[in-house]
C-alpha cells in the first residue's frame, strides 16, 4: 500500500482583534498646545465679543434686537447700548470694518452719506444705525444717547462696564439731561422793547425842554443795555432851526 506523502498543514493565523479606541479627553481653555497641532479657533462667544472682531455685523444684530426689544426693556437696552459703544470702538480702530459699515444700504439714501473722514467721531454714527434714525425725532433720541455716552468715551471705560455703569448712574436719559446740563449754555437775546429811555446831560435836557411843538431836532445817541433795559444815551443834540 503505498500512502500519500502528508500534507503541510497551513500555518494558523492569529486572530484578528478590534482597532482600540483612545478615550476622548475634553481640551482644557488652559492646556498648552502640542506642536504641529492646528489653532483652535473659537467664535465669539458674547455680542461685545463679537463687535470686537466682526463690528458692522454685531451693530446688524444689535439693531434687530433693539427693534425687537419687549420685556425687560431698560435692561436690554442698556446691553444694546453698550453692544453699539463697543461696536464704535472697533470702527474707530479698523479702515476696512468702516469703510464696509459706511457702505451700507442705511447710508445710501441719506442727505449726507458718511464718509472715511467720519471715522474720527464713530459713536453718533453708530447709534444713529442701530437706532434705524432715519426720521427727526429718532435722530435726536441717538445724538441725545451719544451726548450722554460722551463721558464714558472720553475716560476710556471699557465696553463690558458700561451697561453697568449705565444703570450706577441712573439711566441713559439720566446721563443724556446730565450731560445737557454739563454742557455750554445758550446765550439769550435781551427782550426788545418798543420803549427807549433817554439820558442826557443837564444841558442837553435843557435843550430838549426848549424845543418847540413839532420843532425837529438831530440826534446821535449810543444804545446802552443796562437793569432799566435800553437806554439811549444822547452823545449829540442839534436843534433844527426853524
Amino acid at each position: 500500500m503505498i500512502s500519500k506523502p502528508a500534507s503541510k498543514s497551513a500555518p494558523h493565523s492569529a486572530p484578528s482583534r478590534a482597532p482600540t479606541r483612545r478615550p476622548i479627553v475634553a481640551k482644557r481653555d488652559n492646556q498648552a498646545r502640542r506642536k504641529g497641532q492646528p489653532r483652535d479657533i473659537r467664535k465669539p462667544v458674547t455680542a461685545l465679543d463679537l463687535a470686537a472682531v466682526e463690528p458692522v455685523k454685531a451693530a446688524k444684530r444689535c439693531r434687530a434686537k433693539i427693534s425687537a426689544a419687549t420685556g425687560g426693556y431698560h435692561k436690554e437696552m442698556r446691553q444694546q447700548i453698550a453692544v453699539a459703544y463697543a461696536v464704535a470702538r472697533a470702527l474707530q480702530k479698523s479702515r476696512h470694518e468702516w469703510r464696509s459699515f459706511i457702505n451700507d444700504d442705511f447710508w445710501q439714501n441719506r442727505k449726507r452719506p458718511l464718509t472715511m473722514d467720519d471715522q474720527r467721531e464713530p459713536l453718533l454714527h453708530v447709534l444713529v444705525f442701530v437706532f434705524k434714525a432715519d426720521d427727526r425725532n429718532m435722530y435726536k433720541r441717538a445724538a441725545k444717547y451719544a451726548a450722554g455716552l460722551k463721558q464714558y468715551w472720553r475716560d476710556n471705560v471699557s465696553s463690558h462696564q458700561v451697561a453697568a455703569k449705565i444703570k450706577e448712574d441712573g439711566g441713559i436719559e439720566a446721563l443724556s439731561q446730565a450731560s445737557a446740563e454739563r454742557g455750554p449754555k445758550k446765550r439769550q437775546k435781551p427782550e426788545q422793547s418798543s420803549k427807549l429811555t433817554f439820558s442826557a446831560s443837564a444841558a442837553g435836557t435843557k435843550a430838549l425842554l426848549a424845543l418847540s411843538e413839532g420843532q425837529e431836532a438831530r440826534l446821535t445817541i449810543r444804545r446802552v443795555t443796562g437793569e432799566r433795559g435800553v437806554v439811549a444815551r444822547i452823545l449829540r443834540f442839534i436843534p433844527v432851526k426853524i
